[in-house]
């Protein structure tokens, strides 16, 4: 993200969400057994693909689809990382 934090968003969530979406485009429908099937099919497709999800992901879904399940990942940070930041980061007087 743009202040440096790091989300894991579940894989499940974005292939579900191009799931559906292929499924109703597919079928016409939005529920019923053919829809069903439909899901499961582009549900198995996406989660064996991981380009699938990565082009899915950014190109068809907003934050907000996501955020409620996003969770920020912790990196615990190292002295050189600090260096780094010292040396390379933005900086601002105020």
């Amino acid at each position: 993200m743009p202040d440096g934090n790091k989300y894991d968003v579940p894989v499940d969530l974005i292939a579900l969400h191009r799931a559906e979406y292929y499924a109703k485009h597919d079928t016409g429908k939005s529920s019923g057994p053919e829809f069903d099937k439909a899901i499961k099919q582009e549900f198995d497709y996406a989660m064996k693909n991981a380009d699938e999800i990565m082009d899915w992901a950014p190109n068809n879904m907003n934050w907000s689809d996501v955020s409620e399940h996003a969770k920020k990942v912790a990196k615990p940070l190292s002295p050189e990382d600090f260096q780094e930041g010292w040396l390379n980061g933005d900086k601002e007087i105020i």
